[in-house]
């Protein structure tokens, strides 16, 4: 950010995520320095949202309609099902998510592509596309929030729609990929959306 870093006041401080929020030159400013979780944590949703899915199926229809479900994807009666479903899961977490980010980076600056970067976490192992530049936070929130409705949530309304389990499971799983940026949303859910807002991983 341009403002110093005694403009900075480190309001927010976790384990987990460092928010740093103050006033700048340019008015309110919010730095998120770290917004991964370790290398657990995304393994752990990745089994936990999948059975909270499978739950929320049960629910809502009963065993017979599961049955029926997995007995017509074939891929649920060989040893490779659940190959299928994480296979599945990764492509809308990784490359619908990062298109969809794309394109919302690109919509709200202008179709500036200068200032898109891909940014590296040593402690994470995790790779995320990011804008340069600060940006409102209504944008930041838009183009997170935007992406993970189309590669997650909306797939997974789609799957009990359509009473079918593999898009179910396989679009929790890929909510579980960026539950790191869910938690970073919900953090800042209390600063103004007309702040400018910006994050830094380890290495770009």
């Amino acid at each position: 950010m341009k403002a110093s870093d005694k403009h900075i006041n480190k309001k927010s401080v976790q384990r987990k995520a460092l928010i740093s929020y103050g006033r700048g030159p340019e008015g309110e400013e919010i730095y998120i320095e770290k917004n991964e979780f370790n290398r657990i944590t995304p393994i752990l949703w990745g089994f936990i949202f999948p059975v909270i899915a499978f739950v929320l199926f049960y629910a809502i229809y009963d065993m017979d309609t599961i049955k029926t479900s997995l007995k017509d994807r074939e891929c649920f009666m060989n040893p490779f099902s659940i190959i299928f479903v994480m296979g599945l899961g990764s492509i809308l977490a990784i490359f619908v998510n990062w298109f969809v980010q794309l394109i919302m980076f690109l919509l709200l600056n202008s179709w500036n592509y200068k200032y898109l970067c891909i940014r590296y976490n040593k402690k994470s192992t995790s790779i995320r596309l990011d804008y340069k530049i600060p940006m409102k936070l209504w944008k930041f929130r838009a183009v997170y929030i935007t992406a993970h409705i189309l590669s997650a949530y909306l797939p997974l309304v789609i799957g009990f729609i359509m009473k079918d389990m593999a898009i179910s499971l396989a679009s929790a799983f890929a909510a579980a990929f960026f539950f790191d940026e869910t938690y970073i949303l919900w953090r800042l859910r209390r600063y103004s959306r007309k702040a400018l807002c910006s994050y830094k991983s380890d290495e770009e």
